[in-house]
C-alpha cells in the first residue's frame, strides 16, 4: 500500500539495488517495483522478518465489554454494508462524533430545518446513522475513555466498526495520527492456530509494520492499543465461518490547527507485555 517513491527508497535503501545509481530506478514502474520488493522478501524465507508480540491495555471492566458485544451483535443483525469495500469485511461501518447535527434529530429521525450542519445530504445521514446506533457510539467511547478520556471528547473525529475484518493490509492516508484499535470476539485463546488460514497462532491479531524487517502482533482481544495507521496494517487471517470478531478503530481526520502528528513509532501500549522472537 505504499506510495511508488516509498517502494523505491525500500528496494535502495533496505535491499541494496541501484545504491550506486538511484536515479536509474526513476523510471521503473510500480508493478515492476512490487516484483522486485517480493523477489527479495521470498528470500528471506529462511530468515523471514521478526515479530514482536505484544498485548494492549485490558478493559477491565466487564459489564461495558458485556454490554458493547451485545450492541454489536445487534448491529450485526441490522447491518451488512461494507462500506469500504477495498477491504475484506462482512460489514464495514463508520460513525462520527456527536454535534448539533445529531442533537437535532428527533426520535423519528427527523432533522429540525433551522440546523446549519445538516444542510448537506451527507451531513444528514452522518447524523441520521449516529441517532440509530447511539447506544453502540456512548459504550464504544467509554471503552476507549478508559484509556484516553481527552481523545475520546476532543480529537476523536470517527469510529470504524467492522465485523470479519481479516488481512488487507492498508494504509490510512487520510489520517493525521495514530488510531486506537480494539477488538471483541469469540475466538477461544487456545483455537488460534488450528483456524489460521496461514498455519499461524495469532489468528485475529493486529498486525503493524514496524520497519522494512519487523512486524507488531499485538493482540487485541478487550484490549487497546495505539498505532501509526500510516503505516502498513492487517489482521492475522482466522476462520470467519466459525468465529465471530468484531473492531472498533478510533481515529482522527482532523485538519483543525495543531492537530496534525507526524508518523512515528509504529505502536504503544502503556502497560505492554512485549516479547522479541
Amino acid at each position: 500500500p505504499y506510495r511508488t517513491a516509498a517502494l523505491r527508497e525500500r528496494l535502495i535503501h533496505v535491499f541494496g539495488e541501484a545504491r550506486d545509481d538511484p536515479r536509474s530506478l526513476e523510471f521503473v514502474g510500480r508493478g515492476e517495483l512490487m516484483r522486485r520488493l517480493l523477489l527479495h522478501y521470498e528470500k528471506l524465507n529462511a530468515s523471514p522478518r521478526k515479530n514482536i508480540h505484544a498485548e494492549g491495555t485490558l478493559i477491565e471492566d466487564e459489564k461495558l465489554l458485556k454490554g458493547l458485544w451485545d450492541e454489536l451483535r445487534i448491529w450485526r443483525k441490522n447491518y451488512k454494508v461494507n462500506s469500504r469495500p477495498a477491504l475484506k469485511a462482512d460489514a464495514y461501518m463508520v460513525l462520527n462524533p456527536p454535534t448539533t447535527q445529531s442533537k437535532d434529530l428527533d426520535s423519528s429521525n427527523n432533522a429540525t430545518p433551522a440546523d446549519t450542519n445538516i444542510s448537506t445530504r451527507k451531513g444528514l445521514r452522518k447524523a441520521k446513522k449516529l441517532a440509530q446506533f447511539q447506544n453502540l457510539w456512548k459504550l464504544a467511547t467509554q471503552a476507549l475513555s478508559t484509556v484516553d478520556a481527552d481523545f475520546a471528547q476532543h480529537h476523536l473525529t470517527a469510529v470504524a466498526i467492522t465485523c470479519n475484518f481479516v488481512g488487507s493490509p492498508h494504509i490510512d492516508k487520510q489520517d493525521t495520527g495514530p488510531f486506537y484499535g480494539l477488538s471483541l470476539s469469540d475466538i477461544p485463546s487456545d483455537a488460534a492456530q488450528d483456524d489460521c488460514v496461514q498455519d499461524c497462532r495469532d489468528g485475529g491479531k493486529l498486525c503493524v509494520e514496524a520497519d522494512p524487517m519487523t512486524v507488531a502482533v499485538i493482540d487485541t482481544q478487550n484490549r487497546l492499543v495505539k498505532v501509526e495507521g500510516r503505516y502498513p496494517h492487517w489482521v492475522v487471517p482466522y476462520d470467519t465461518n466459525r468465529y465471530q470478531r468484531f473492531s472498533l478503530i478510533y481515529y482522527s481526520t482532523s485538519t483543525d490547527e495543531g492537530s496534525y502528528q507526524a508518523p512515528a513509532q509504529a505502536y504503544s501500549i502503556p502497560t505492554a507485555n512485549t516479547t522479541v522472537e
